[in-house]
């Protein structure tokens, strides 16, 4: 039997694989937006997960949801992750709202 925790935790993870990515990327060698998926998030940067091959102080260009395009630079890279840091601090609301839905 299931305790109440294994059963929240169980359903937390089946929406962490059923949503959208809440991400997408550009950067100067690709000329549309590519979807990611958002693993940490702060007001200053984030690591998402990606399949665009990016190089440490590279710009990245990037798109929230509907928001208005983010500029951001690559700190590091490595096995398909991105650490990225924004070149102006994102809104708290914008955080906020995107911190639910990521685990």
């Amino acid at each position: 039997m299931a305790t109440t925790f294994s059963h929240f935790r169980r359903r937390a993870t089946d929406v962490k694989y059923d949503r959208e990515p809440v991400l997408s990327v550009a950067h100067a060698s690709v000329k549309r937006h590519r979807k990611a998926a958002l693993h940490q998030l702060s007001i200053y940067g984030c690591h998402l997960a990606s399949r665009i091959e990016a190089e440490q102080g590279e710009p990245l260009t990037l798109r929230f949801d509907r928001s208005a395009p983010i500029a951001a630079t690559v700190i590091w890279c490595a096995n398909g992750l991105i650490g990225a840091r924004f070149d102006q601090p994102i809104e708290r609301e914008m955080m906020r709202s995107l911190t639910l839905r990521i685990a």
